[in-house]
């Protein structure tokens, strides 16, 4: 992760960890902030807004569209001022009945897909799962539009040319999922008019703990459908 000074104002992802929590000041928070952090009863709530808000504090003031998303002990941060609109979404791996969730929020063709993998390579389904999910809810947060709709409506299927993605939207959209660390998925999402053709221009950034390597890069998408995915 780049941990150097840049631009405010670009394309940046941040991560947090567990760390941030010791960097939130709380005597820094509005007065709605703080009245509803007090209202927080359950320790994990409570731990989760003191790292994303942290990591609002310390990535400081910026003219970008920006969106927050926290899980277990991350939050993840996303701004572009580049973009009308982003979203970003964060997902711990974790044991659960995917095909059921599947056939329930997604479109037909990426529950067949799943379903295929679980009978070729059962051990790669998680994954597959949370980078679907983690774009959905992004694009969700981005459009905007209900998780629900987003989640039947935003539909991936993987091609032998590469990825087809169909997102209800006219305008221009970038979107790029990234596996951080073994059991984290993290996707994030530009949409708007002045986004221009080709790859998108974010920098990833980790704080307070640096990543001991690259974020592998799982899938990355834009508007006219080139992409490709590891």
């Amino acid at each position: 992760c780049m941990l150097a000074a840049m631009n405010q104002d670009a394309p940046t992802v941040w991560l947090a960890d567990r760390q941030a929590a010791q960097h939130f000041d709380l005597s820094q928070a509005t007065a709605a902030d703080a009245a509803r952090y007090q209202r927080m009863r359950a320790p994990r709530r409570r731990l989760q807004w003191q790292i994303s808000r942290a990591l609002l504090a310390h990535a400081g003031v910026a003219r970008a569209a920006q969106s927050i998303s926290h899980s277990g002990d991350f939050a993840a941060l996303v701004r572009d001022a580049q973009a009308a609109a982003v979203g970003v979404d964060l997902e711990l791996i974790k044991p659960r009945d995917f095909m059921r969730l599947a056939r329930a929020a997604f479109a037909t063709v990426e529950y067949e897909q799943l379903r295929e993998l679980l009978s070729t390579e059962p051990a790669a389904v998680p994954l597959y799962f949370y980078q679907l999910w983690t774009l959905k809810e992004s694009f969700a947060k981005a459009l905007p539009m209900p998780l629900a709709a987003a989640l039947r409506e935003c539909v991936f299927e993987r091609q032998l040319a590469g990825w087809r993605a169909t997102i209800p939207t006219p305008g221009p959209w970038h979107a790029r999922v990234w596996q951080p660390r073994t059991a984290l998925v993290l996707a994030a999402v530009a949409v708007g008019p002045q986004l221009v053709a080709g790859p998108h221009a974010w920098t990833v950034r980790c704080w307070p703990t640096p990543a001991d390597a690259p974020w592998p890069v799982k899938l990355d998408l834009s508007t006219d459908n080139t992409g490709w995915c590891a």
